[in-house]
């Protein structure tokens, strides 16, 4: 397991390299924000367009609803950590992805074939607490070598 967290470590978290002419920079082994920054408001898009359809996904995934409330959000945690490298309050990133599950879930109050749920909400919140925990276990993971 240490292994595969150094390698994710190394893949996602910033890494001294020297820049042409002799001088250092910071960086992200492949790492480009504005990548990242598309992936987040397409996973954004997608998000909103499942949780607003009348089609049962987690009949067609095979994954249960609140599972797939923490996985959605685990990714969106991971990926807006990467979009914003440059914010050094990831509470607020986090706190923006929050306040989306809650506009989802109030849009599907109004919508006659989905309905409101505090428990997708806590799921939501689950997911982002693990996409944060498992960012500073990279973190930590990378500054220990």
């Amino acid at each position: 397991l240490t292994g595969t967290t150094d390698r994710l470590g190394r893949l996602l978290l910033p890494q001294r390299h020297r820049l042409p002419g002799g001088g250092q920079g910071t960086g992200l082994s492949l790492h480009r924000p504005s990548i990242f920054r598309g992936a987040l408001f397409l996973a954004l898009a997608i998000i909103l367009v499942m949780a607003t359809s009348t089609a049962d996904h987690s009949a067609a995934t095979g994954i249960n609803d609140k599972a797939g409330h923490i996985l959605a959000f685990v990714l969106l945690g991971l990926l807006a950590q990467q979009a914003y490298p440059e914010s050094r309050d990831s509470w607020k990133l986090y706190g923006w992805l929050l306040a989306y599950g809650l506009g989802i879930e109030l849009i599907q109050y109004f919508l006659p074939y989905r309905s409101f749920s505090l428990l997708d909400l806590a799921a939501d919140a689950a997911g982002l607490f693990i996409a944060f925990a498992l960012m500073l276990t990279l973190r930590q993971a990378t500054r220990a070598r």
